[in-house]
């Protein structure tokens, strides 16, 4: 059975590639198409990662990147 939802990222447990890789395991087992996943992860990182996240792509918006860059 699938998980309905996914924990938002937590660096004082794992670092930023261990939580993607198992992002992208939770799409293969919620069937997410490649147009979700970015939005997957934009909702569900946390307010604290998707500041860095704004920081880091600025002046364009995280919407305006891929799953693969971000």
């Amino acid at each position: 059975m699938a998980a309905s939802s996914f924990a938002e990222f937590d660096d004082s447990k794992e670092d930023w590639l261990s939580y993607t890789e198992r992002m992208q395991q939770y799409f293969v087992a919620n069937a997410v198409s490649r147009d979700r996943q970015r939005a997957t992860l934009l909702s569900t990182c946390g307010p604290a990662t998707y500041q860095l996240i704004k920081d880091l792509v600025a002046p364009e918006k995280p919407t305006e990147r891929t799953f693969e860059e971000l």
